[in-house]
């Protein structure tokens, strides 16, 4: 796998509606060390779904959803989870380095129900 300055480790990820899921982004060369926030669909205050301080502290909007924050040397990693998912949570997420640069990386999330047999 290779890595630009900032990437989620998988770029398209399937997940089954009502179960947890974690998506999870990588920051390298110290680009994440001024903090780092995810957004759902577009850059913008309104679709920020975490936000992590430059101490690895991160806060979300909906109880449903709790980030991890770790550095080490000059790499970081942002962790999100999502508890209980819906249809609602798919689509695009966008991990953005909280820097000059404002480095961007985007995935896509796809929802699929589970059937019984």
């Amino acid at each position: 796998m290779c890595f630009s300055e900032i990437s989620f480790v998988d770029d398209q990820y399937e997940f089954e509606i009502g179960q947890s899921l974690t998506i999870e982004c990588v920051i390298l060369n110290g680009y994440g060390n001024g903090g780092s926030k995810i957004y759902k669909e577009r850059v913008s205050d309104t679709d920020l779904v975490c936000a992590i301080s430059n101490t690895g502290v991160g806060t979300c909007g909906d109880s449903r959803v709790s980030v991890v924050s770790e550095t080490t040397g000059t790499t970081t990693r942002v962790t999100v989870t999502l508890a209980n998912t819906t249809c609602s949570d798919a689509g695009e997420y966008l991990c953005k380095a909280d820097n000059d640069d404002g480095l961007v990386t985007s995935m896509t999330l796809g929802a699929k129900r589970k059937f019984y047999t």
